[in-house]
C-alpha cells in the first residue's frame, strides 16, 4: 500500500485508512490491514491479550499458572496503587507489598503490614515481616517467615537471615539471628546474636550471644542475661531459669544451667552439668562435667572435677592439672595443683595436694581431710586419714588411714607405715605398718611414745654430740632442766640454758 500526507488536509492515509484526526497521546497500530488507535493512560503499561490485541493496563496479565493478577493489593508508591504482582503458589517474587522510604520487599507477604513510617527496611522471603502491625525500621529478614509474625512495639534495628530467624517472636530490638529458626520462639529479646540452626530458639534475654547449633536454646521461661555460648548445644539449658552472666565455650559447654551466674566453661563438655551456683571457672575438656550446684569452684586441665559419682557439689575447689579434684563429690575447700593431684578426693575437704600423683590413688576414694602433701606421688594412697603432712617426692606414699603424721624428705614413709598415726619421720620409716607416736630422725634418733594423750612413757634412744653447752652461767641466773631424756655422748644428762 501506499501512505500519503496531504499537508493542506493534515491527514494521514495508510492503505485504505485515512487518519484526519486522533487521540491525545495515542498510539497507532496495524489492525489487520486497518489503522488502530490505541488510547493510553497514566502510569500504564502496554500489555496484549491472549489473542494479541493490545491495550495499556495497571495489572500484569496472566502469562503462567504460578501468577495471579486478579486478588493483589499492589505495589504502592506515595500511597497509590500501581503495580499488582502475588504468587498463588507462595513463591518469591518481587513487589507484592511494596511501599515507599527505601524500603525493598521481595516475597509473597513480605512486610505486608509495614506502612508509610517505616523506613530502611527490607524483607525477602515469603512472610519476611510479614505480620509487623507497628513501627519497624531499620531491618533486615532474609528467609521464608523471617521476623514474620513481631507484633510489639519499637522494633528497630534487626537483621535475621535463615527460614523462621525470628519467625514467631513478638518483640525483639537489636537483634542479630542467622540459621534456621535462629531466635525462633522469644517474646521478648534484645541487644542479641544468634547464629546457627536453632540458636537461642525460645530463650527470652538481652545482651547475650549464642553461636552453634541450639547453643542458648533453652525454654520459654528463661529471662537470663548477658549469657555467651558458643559451640553445639553449648548452653542449651533445658531447663533454664535466670542464669545470667554465663560463658560457654565448647560442644555442651553449661549445657544444663538452670540459676548458675557468673561461671565460665571452656571445653568439650567443660561445666556440662552445672545446675546453680557461682562464681566457677572450668577450662579444659570435660572439666567441670560434674558439678551441679557447686559454688566458686575453680579447675584448668583435662577432666578436672570431671566424674564425681552422681555429682560434684562441694564449693571453694581449687584443682590445676589433668585428672586434678576428677572425683570430688561433696568435699570442699581442697587445693589440687599437679597432674592427677587429688585425683582421689571425693568427701574430703581442706587439703592441699602439690605434685604429680599427690592424692590420686586412694582405694574406694579420699575422704579424709586436712591433709597438706607436697611432691610427686606424696600422699598417693591417703583413703580416711586426716591431718597427715608430707613433704618432699614419695613421702607417705603408703598411708591410708594413718592420721596426724608428719613425714619429712624423699621417701620418708614410704615403705611401711598406712594405718598408724601421730608419727614424726624426716627421711625414714616406722618400724610397722600400725606404729603410732613414734619420732625417727634419719635412723640416728628414734623415740617410742612421742607425743600420745594415752601415754606418759616417752622412750628416747640414739645420742647427740654435743660441743660447747655451757655448764655455768658466769654469775647470770642459770636454769637446769633435768630428766628430759637428753643424751649426751652415750649417758643422760642435764641441760643448762642461760637466759
Amino acid at each position: 500500500g501506499t501512505c500519503t500526507i496531504t499537508a493542506s488536509a493534515r491527514t494521514v492515509m495508510v492503505g485504505t485508512t485515512t487518519v484526519a484526526s486522533g487521540t491525545t497521546n495515542g498510539l497507532l497500530y496495524d489492525n489487520a490491514g486497518s489503522l488502530g488507535n490505541l488510547a493510553t493512560a497514566d502510569n500504564g503499561i502496554l500489555i496484549t491479550s491472549a489473542s494479541g490485541v493490545p491495550s495499556i493496563s495497571s495489572i500484569l496479565p496472566t502469562v503462567t499458572s504460578a501468577i495471579n493478577t486478579t486478588s493483589a493489593s499492589g505495589y504502592k508508591q506515595n500511597g497509590s496503587t500501581v503495580l499488582n504482582i502475588i504468587n498463588g503458589n507462595y513463591n518469591d517474587l518481587v513487589g507484592h507489598h511494596c511501599i515507599n522510604n527505601c524500603t525493598v520487599l521481595i516475597g509473597a507477604g513480605a512486610g505486608g503490614n509495614l506502612n508509610s513510617a517505616d523506613y530502611l527496611t527490607i524483607a525477602i522471603g515469603f512472610n519476611a515481616l510479614g505480620a509487623t502491625t507497628s513501627s519497624n525500621s531499620e531491618s533486615v529478614a532474609i528467609g521464608w517467615n523471617s521476623q514474620g509474625t513481631l507484633t510489639g512495639t519499637g522494633i528497630y534495628y534487626n537483621t535475621t537471615v535463615g527460614i523462621n530467624t525470628l519467625g514467631y517472636a513478638t518483640s525483639a530490638t537489636g537483634n542479630v539471628a542467622v540459621g534456621t529458626d535462629a531466635m525462633r520462639n522469644p517474646t521478648a529479646i534484645s541487644d542479641s546474636v544468634a547464629i546457627g540452626p536453632n540458636a537461642m530458639a525460645s530463650v527470652n534475654t538481652s545482651n547475650s550471644i549464642g553461636i552453634g547449633n541450639s547453643a542458648l536454646a533453652a525454654n520459654l521461661s528463661a529471662t537470663g542475661t548477658d549469657n555467651i555460648a558458643v559451640g553445639y548445644n553449648a548452653g542449651i539449658g533445658p531447663y533454664a531459669t535466670t542464669g545470667s552472666h554465663l560463658i560457654g565455650l565448647g560442644d555442651h559447654a553449661l549445657a544444663s544451667f538452670t540459676t548458675a551466674t557468673y561461671d565460665v566453661a571452656i571445653g568439650y563438655h567443660s561445666g556440662l552439668g552445672v545446675s546453680t551456683g557461682s562464681p566457677d571457672v572450668f577450662v579444659g575438656g570435660f572439666s567441670g562435667q560434674a558439678v551441679t550446684i557447686g559454688n566458686s569452684d575453680n579447675c584448668i586441665g583435662y577432666n578436672c572435677f570431671a566424674y564425681g559419682s552422681g555429682g560434684m557439689t562441694g564449693s571453694y575447689n581449687n584443682a590445676f592439672g589433668v585428672n586434678s579434684g576428677m572425683g570430688i563429690t561433696s568435699g570442699g575447700a581442697n587445693s589440687l595443683f599437679g597432674d592427677h593431684s587429688g585425683a582421689a578426693v571425693t568427701t574430703g575437704s581442706s587439703n592441699g595436694c602439690v605434685g604429680y600423683n599427690t592424692c590420686s590413688q586412694g582405694s574406694g576414694g579420699m575422704t579424709g581431710s586436712y591433709n597438706n602433701v607436697f611432691g610427686q606421688n606424696s600422699g598417693l594412697a591417703i583413703t580416711s586419714g586426716t591431718g597427715n603432712t608430707f613433704l618432699g617426692d614419695q613421702t607417705g606414699v603408703t598411708v591410708t588411714t594413718g592420721s596426724s603424721n608428719i613425714a619429712i624428705g624423699q621417701n620418708s614413709a614410704a615403705a611401711t607405715l598406712t594405718t598408724g598415726s601421730g608419727n614424726i619421720l624426716i627421711g625414714s620409716d616406722t618400724p610397722t605398718a600400725s606404729t603410732s607416736y613414734y619420732m625417727n630422725l634419719g635412723n640416728v634418733i628414734t623415740v617410742a611414745g612421742i607425743n600420745n594423750p594415752s601415754n606418759s612413757t616417752t622412750t628416747v634412744s640414739g645420742f647427740i654430740a654435743l660441743s660447747g653447752i655451757p655448764t655455768t652461767c658466769s654469775g647470770r641466773p642459770s636454769r637446769t632442766i633435768a630428766a628430759i631424756g637428753w643424751v649426751s655422748g652415750t649417758t643422760a644428762g642435764t641441760l643448762t640454758l642461760c637466759p
